[in-house]
């Protein structure tokens, strides 16, 4: 029901030290006005100067939800429930 609830949202509660120098982040993931709290292994993916950005760098994860946690029940058996998000976020260090 994209038109009542367009968008999914992650709001962080913990950061950790996580594999390989990446972070381990623990955040509430919410899709269709339904929350879980998730765990998500973090990795840096790039950083530099970028001029009048400043310094910047990059971060991902991949995970894997259930649609049936969130609600969606809709062709379950015949589209699957498992789905893959993938997360990007480019930030500022300081």
């Amino acid at each position: 029901n994209a038109k009542e609830f367009p968008e999914m949202t992650f709001k962080s509660t913990k950061v950790s030290a996580g594999k390989n120098g990446g972070m381990k982040v623990t955040g509430d993931f919410t899709m269709l006005a339904e929350t879980k709290e998730i765990e998500l292994d973090v990795q840096l993916v790039g950083a530099g100067d970028r001029g009048r950005r400043g310094y910047l760098a990059g971060w991902e994860t991949e995970f894997t939800i259930l649609r049936s946690d969130y609600g969606m029940d809709f062709m379950v058996g015949a589209l699957g429930d498992e789905v893959r998000i993938i997360m990007a976020l480019e930030a500022p260090l300081r």
